[in-house]
């Protein structure tokens, strides 16, 4: 039962659950940093919007990741 259909498949579906183990974590990083981290002074801004930036960009690309392979696995 190892057809090429069925290893794409399965190689979508671990994509698939990576990306959605690092998107959920970089969410959960961002909420993290906001809840315990929100910047009290002037001088801490720069640092709060360069570690939500970070957060932010990683968690967009995983969320990517989940689309492409999710698209993958029904384009093939």
């Amino acid at each position: 039962m190892d057809t090429p259909d069925y290893r794409n498949l399965r190689d979508c579906a671990i994509g698939v659950i990576i990306g959605m183990l690092g998107f959920s974590y970089f969410v959960i990083y961002l909420l993290i940093f906001l809840i315990f981290h929100f910047p009290s002074s002037q001088q801490s801004i720069p640092y709060a919007l360069a570690v939500m930036a970070f957060g932010g960009g990683s968690a967009m690309w995983y969320l990517c990741v989940v689309f492409q392979n999710g698209l993958s696995a029904f384009h093939k």
